[in-house]
């Protein structure tokens, strides 16, 4: 079977860390992609973007999760679609479902039992009775990979343009004269937009954790005894429910209201490497809260790399949230800031350079 690769970190956002590079298998070989630090190593392998930074079927919804389904109406509308098809077009003849009193033959009464489907008895048309278990096998191998779909359409094509008109307007916007010389006003729409993105980086991460719920989720049902496989369908539960909502429908969950919060509450710093003095890096885990009472400095906020040349941070503002501050940063800053996304990463950081030494 064919592994489905589903990348948790998109592709178009890596493309900006993408150089010439090389690794230890052909060292003499460079090809086009990042360089890629597991572990404690400093010296980075290169490896293309499409390699990295994905696992199997992590949005994939399959049909056995039926409270997601249940909850996600156009994942319900899928699997009612491919599963009446699936009968319908049945070999070597189609074949029906009874389910009680009801007798199921069109894709409507499909999809007013489809829940229930573990519990049909199916029939061919000619009133012999077709193998259950065969089919029930067939419906729950199924998977709906409308999320990471969604990603693409919503979000995913849209980045680089996002991307290049939010640095255009940073370099170009006359500062605003009245509150601060670094302070830029910037048009609405790019905002929104440069949030949604990196919100939407911030839920997708396998390592999301929305106000610690799920961490609390997890030690409650160690509480109950149950064991890792279970915990994990549950919490996988809540998450693709969380994703569904994210990228499917409008002003529901934690992405939505995060993203009202920040505008209410929040500014924009958009802190810019200057040139010759470093690079930002980033990692598996590029959006991410950095809280740190020990530090001399108040770096804390909410981080997310935008290229090798630009890093936002959310901090706590006057709820302007169009009016960004625009800071320069020197080699010494570059490094500060790359540590903290070091200090973020859950096993890989990316970069444009070989030696991480010299961005650290």
């Amino acid at each position: 079977m064919t592994v489905k690769k589903q990348h948790y970190v998109p592709r178009v956002y890596l493309k900006s860390w993408e150089t010439m590079v090389e690794n230890s298998k052909e060292p003499n070989v460079r090809f086009k992609g990042v360089y890629c630090f597991r572990g404690d190593g400093t010296i980075g392998e290169g490896v293309k973007r499409e390699a990295i930074l994905w696992k199997p079927r992590i949005y994939a919804v399959n049909f056995t999760q039926k409270y997601v389904i249940r909850e996600c109406p156009l994942i319900y509308s899928f699997f009612t679609s491919v599963i009446y098809n699936s009968m319908i077009n049945n070999q070597p003849n189609p074949v029906y479902g009874k389910h009680r009193y009801s007798i199921i033959k069109t894709r409507k009464s499909v999809h007013k039992h489809l829940l229930s489907i573990s519990e049909w008895d199916f029939y061919y048309y000619n009133g012999n009775i077709a193998r259950k278990g065969s089919l029930v096998k067939r419906f729950n191998d199924l998977n709906c990979y409308l999320i990471e779909e969604a990603f693409d359409k919503n979000f995913e094509t849209n980045w680089d343009e996002i991307k290049t008109g939010f640095i255009n307007e940073i370099r170009t916007t006359i500062p605003n004269p009245i509150n601060s010389k670094d302070e830029k006003n910037i048009t609405p729409q790019i905002i929104n937009n440069l949030l949604r993105f990196c919100f939407m980086i911030y839920c997708r991460s396998p390592e999301f954790d929305p106000l610690g719920m799920y961490s609390w989720l997890e030690s409650f049902c160690k509480g109950a005894l149950l064991g890792k496989k279970d915990i994990e369908e549950i919490k996988n539960t809540f998450w693709h429910i969380e994703l569904y909502r994210m990228s499917c429908e409008n002003n529901k969950g934690f992405y939505s209201t995060i993203i009202k919060e920040t505008i209410k509450r929040c500014q924009i710093i958009v802190i810019e490497a200057y040139p010759n003095e470093g690079d930002f890096i980033t990692s598996d885990n590029p959006a991410f809260m950095h809280i740190s009472k020990v530090e001399s400095e108040n770096n804390n906020g909410f981080y997310f790399p935008i290229d090798p040349k630009y890093l936002l941070l959310l901090a706590r503002g006057d709820g302007n949230i169009n009016t960004v501050k625009h800071r320069m940063a020197d080699n010494a800053l570059i490094k500060k800031l790359n540590r903290i996304i070091a200090s973020h990463k859950t096993e890989v950081l990316v970069a444009d350079k070989k030696n991480l030494g010299a961005l650290l």
